[in-house]
């Protein structure tokens, strides 16, 4: 599809792989400080070991959301059908930055909440059971002893159980709400491009993941309001937009989770480098004028 796009949106596709590039080589270098690793800033690793239930949940929420932002980049050569899956990646993508900024605000009594989901959660898989009609699935794992749970994980167990008996989420909050605790803590200069990540995909990428009637016919440029397109050059171009609005949005979100990171660590230079991403992805032709 690449030869078919015009030369302003080809060039916004490299423009935006290479900012994207630069934002995962950025969260990389926070996992490093988060885990100590020598080639990590020193204020990085001593901020870090001040906030020890932090420092413990985010090198596997940060790996998870590299390793995302990085298969997002593996299906950025050029806008295609795959695009399409492309929504669905950025909405996890976008989803982890606010709840790493969510307990970059928030701090360690929240970090210690998300262990605590993740314990209590992690032990409800060792024995589970779905009924549908006059159908029942029950998974248990061989080797659970028949002895009750520990004290601790049975508190945690409750404490993500409502009175009915539901499972409860991680948070009691909404993703808006949690993005508003994130502007109310940290400030509009992190609020403002998670708030735009979200705002960006996080529509449209529900109703590709619920597999609506909506999700298909909007993908293919059926509900613009200029109508549909009216070749398949139309169409590529139509898709290649939607695309580079995906890319947009996860420079967006890792630029939000890296400046989080800077002001409760007290780290400027690495919301400055942040920044300079930022002012490179506005050269590109389709975001020059946004």
């Amino acid at each position: 599809m690449g030869g078919q796009l015009p030369s302003d949106i080809q060039e916004s596709f490299t423009v935006s792989r290479r900012v994207l590039t630069g934002m995962i080589r950025i969260i990389d270098s926070i996992i490093a400080g988060a885990i100590g690793h020598p080639s990590a800033l020193p204020n990085l690793i001593e901020g870090f070991s001040k906030r020890p239930a932090t420092q413990r949940v985010f090198p596997a929420m940060l790996q998870a959301l590299g390793s995302s932002s990085n298969t997002l980049l593996r299906l950025s050569d050029e806008p295609g059908l795959q695009s399409r899956d492309c929504f669905s990646i950025c909405r996890s993508i976008v989803e982890l930055s606010v709840n790493v900024c969510y307990i970059c605000a928030e701090g360690e009594t929240v970090a210690l909440r998300a262990e605590r989901h993740a314990q209590q959660k992690a032990a409800r898989d060792l024995d589970r059971k779905s009924s549908i009609g006059d159908q029942t699935i029950h998974l248990r794992f061989a080797d659970v002893e028949a002895s009750r749970m520990p004290e601790e994980l049975e508190k945690s167990v409750n404490e993500f159980t409502f009175s009915s008996g539901r499972e409860k989420s991680w948070i009691d909050l909404s993703i808006d709400a949690r993005c508003e605790k994130v502007g109310e803590v940290l400030g509009a200069k992190i609020l403002t491009p998670l708030h735009w990540a979200r705002f960006a995909v996080y529509r449209h990428s529900s109703e590709i993941l619920h597999g609506t009637f909506f999700s298909a016919v909007f993908f293919m440029g059926l509900t613009d309001p200029k109508g549909p397109p009216k070749s398949l050059k139309k169409l590529i171009e139509q898709i290649a937009n939607q695309h580079l609005m995906v890319l947009m949005a996860t420079v967006l979100a890792l630029v939000a989770v890296a400046k989080a990171v800077a002001a409760i660590l007290s780290i400027p230079e690495l919301a400055s480098e942040a920044e300079c991403h930022i002012q490179d992805l506005r050269t590109a032709p389709s975001f020059s004028e946004r």
